[in-house]
Formats: C-alpha cells, structure tokens, sequence
C-alpha cells in the first residue's frame, strides 16, 4: 500500500435542544460532550450510506494547484472540556503550507455550503431529545490546522482555570 500523509482541521461546533418547531439556547460544552457519541454515529452513518468522502475530496482537489487529496472524513471530538469537529484529510504526497491553507478554506465551504449543509437541516435523536447541530456559525467560526490547535491547547493547560477544575 502507498504511504499516505494526514492533515487535521478543527472547528467549533454548535449543539442546541429542539422543541417543537422551536430551537432552544446553544448546549454549554458539557452538555455537548454528553452527546457527542450520538452525533458521531450519525455523521457516521451518512458517511457510510452517502460516501462524501471521495466527492468532498474531489472539491478540495479543484481548490488546491495540484490534486493530492484521496478522502476527507468528519468526526467530532473533545480536549479540555471543549467540543470540536474534526476534519481528517489524506494526501497521497505531502502538502505545502499554501496548500495547507487552500484544504482549510475548502473545509469551511463544505462545512457551511457543501455536503454537510444538509446534515445541519437533519435532526438528530438522542434519548427522548432531538439535537440540532451546526458545523458552521458566521459568529463564532474558524478551521484551524492541527498545528494551530496544538499551540491553543498548550496555552489553555498553562491557564490557572484549567489547573483548578482538575
């Protein structure tokens, strides 16, 4: 099998109640990580029944100068109490830093335009509740690579807050 290389990008997601017709305040962090495994199995199940990776990882080759993306899969995780959605995409060759930067644009347009549009329109079921989750918000948005989120990890040990909820 060839050697493939791996890039992460991360980005906020967004979890509120529905109620009725009604979307109630977004869930605390907490509250999320509580239901990540619930939206993990959906994100996986349209992933296995519809299999955007290959045509996600098509729309990201038309970003980038030359195509080296082979698939792209979400997942959702958490790190210090903090929910995140998680991109992994695999190259058949490295990645330049423009290139890099171009995956990162291309995840954010598939998070708020692209396949993962609809998944935001699906309700999903947990327990005796119904979640509405966004992995796109104009306010509070961003797709950071895993270097960046390295950095803002070690700095949000250092923090005396996280020192003291241990």
């Amino acid at each position: 099998m060839a050697r493939t290389y791996l890039e992460k990008f991360y980005f906020p997601l967004h979890v509120r109640f529905i109620e009725g017709n009604m979307y109630t305040k977004e869930l605390s962090n907490d509250e999320v990580i509580e239901y990540l495994s619930f939206i993990q199995n959906h994100m996986n199940s349209i992933q296995e029944k519809e299999k955007p990776q290959e045509i996600i990882a098509e729309y990201i080759n038309d970003n980038i100068p030359c195509p080296k993306v082979i698939t792209a899969s979400w997942e959702v995780m958490h790190r210090y109490g903090v929910p995140y959605g998680l991109v992994r995409v695999r190259c058949s060759e490295p990645i330049t830093a423009y290139e890099r930067d171009l995956m990162r644009f291309s995840v954010a347009d598939v998070n708020g335009d692209g396949f993962w549009s609809k998944f935001q329109y699906e309700k999903i079921k947990c327990n005796d509740k119904l979640l509405h989750v966004e992995l796109y918000d104009e306010y509070d948005y961003f797709v950071h690579t895993q270097s960046l989120m390295y950095i803002k990890w070690k700095r949000k040990k250092k923090t005396k807050k996280w020192r003291d909820e241990k």
